[in-house]
């Protein structure tokens, strides 16, 4: 996990301001989600893919880091990257009727392919 996965993502810079590239020339799986008030994701791995959060509402993004499970606050415009293998969960504890952030898988997606440690809906 990192705050910008240069590997990933990079930035351009025009006259007019700037954009981010996420993904270029490369298989990915793109979608938005809308994380409920008081919900969250399972704890979650995938073996086939990498994923990168784009964060548009702030949110609770938890992840594993040096082996202890740690609850980070995402901001707007933050960048979260993990690898196939690493464990993360998104949460929304914000006063927010939903949060939201951009999700690209990278790899092979199938929503099979997700190793879910800890869920709170029983899957």
């Amino acid at each position: 996990m990192s705050n910008m996965p240069e590997s990933q993502v990079y930035r351009e810079d025009r006259p007019w301001g700037y954009f981010y590239v996420f993904a270029e020339n490369k298989k990915c799986t793109v979608k938005i989600l809308k994380v409920a008030k008081g919900e969250c994701l399972s704890l979650q791995r995938h073996k086939n893919r990498d994923q990168l959060y784009y964060i548009i509402d702030k949110l609770t993004i938890v992840s594993e880091v040096g082996g202890n499970i740690v609850p980070i606050e995402a901001e707007p415009e933050s960048f979260f990257l993990f690898k196939a293998g690493e464990l993360h969960r998104a949460m929304n504890n914000t006063e927010k009727e939903f949060a939201r952030y951009l999700e690209i898988s990278v790899g092979d997606y199938d929503e099979n392919d997700i190793e879910r440690i800890e869920d709170k809906y029983g899957r």
